[in-house]
C-alpha cells in the first residue's frame, strides 16, 4: 500500500492541483500585458511536463527501458487529461478553451516524458565511480 501510495500519490496530487487552476474563473498571471500569453504558454507547458514525469514515475517507467509504445501512451494519457481540463473549462465563468494551449501541454508531455529516463541515467552514470585502468592490465 504505501508503494502504491508514494507512486501514484504525486501524480494524484499534482492531477488536482491542475484541475484546481483550471476550475478559477479569470485567471491571469500578474504580470503586464504583453508578457501573458508568454506566461502561460510557460505555464500550460511545464504544469505537464510534470504531468508526464510523475506519470512515467507512477507507471514504473523511471529508469528507462521503455519501449517507444510504452512512452507514447503515457504521452497520450498526459495529452488527453489536457484536452479534458480544456473541456472542463468550457464549464468555468470567464474561461475559454484553447487549442494553443492543448498544443502547449502536449509540447510540455513530449518533453516530460522523455526527460525522466535521461536524468535517471545521467545521474546513475555520474554516481558511478570510473573504472580502475590498473584493473584492466
Amino acid at each position: 500500500m504505501t508503494r502504491v501510495a508514494t507512486q501514484w500519490g504525486p501524480l494524484a496530487a499534482w492531477m488536482a492541483v491542475i484541475f484546481y487552476v483550471s476550475s478559477q474563473s479569470h485567471l491571469q498571471p500578474p504580470v503586464p500585458a504583453d508578457f501573458q500569453e508568454l506566461v502561460s504558454n510557460a505555464a500550460h507547458f511545464t504544469e505537464y511536463a510534470v504531468l508526464a514525469m510523475l506519470l512515467r514515475r507512477a507507471a514504473g517507467h523511471f529508469e528507462g527501458g521503455s519501449s517507444l509504445k510504452q512512452v507514447f501512451i503515457l504521452w497520450l494519457v498526459a495529452t488527453l487529461y489536457g484536452a479534458s481540463d480544456e473541456a472542463h473549462q468550457v464549464f468555468v465563468p470567464g474561461r475559454t478553451v484553447s487549442a494553443g494551449d492543448l498544443a502547449m501541454d502536449a509540447l510540455g508531455a513530449a518533453v516530460g516524458v522523455m526527460i525522466v529516463p535521461w536524468w535517471w541515467l545521467t545521474r546513475k552514470t555520474s554516481q558511478q565511480s570510473p573504472p580502475d585502468p590498473r584493473q584492466q592490465e
